[in-house]
């Protein structure tokens, strides 16, 4: 994927995904062109990071130090697998 790829969507697909998802796809099928494992964790991490920021986003009760952990590893994971995988 290139700012060209990029550039070349639609703007509907990316309006009815979301930006956040169409990202998360667009990086997934990336992944998957030269490494099926590290597509797979990144789409389990950024699963589990979501559903870490729903619950602090959207629910009455707090998240405690464990659970905010658990969010910075994974986002730590994320970046390397990004790092790894492209460079970055």
């Amino acid at each position: 994927m290139d700012v060209e790829d990029i550039q070349s969507q639609s703007v509907s697909s990316v309006n009815m995904l979301g930006t956040h998802r169409w990202i998360q796809k667009e990086i997934f099928a990336s992944l998957g062109q030269h490494d099926i494992m590290a597509a797979n964790q990144f789409n389990d991490y950024i699963g589990r990071i979501k559903s870490l920021r729903v619950k602090a986003d959207y629910h009455f009760s707090l998240v405690g130090s464990r659970e905010a952990g658990k969010a910075h590893q994974l986002a730590s994971d994320i970046l390397n697998i990004l790092k790894e995988n492209y460079g970055v």
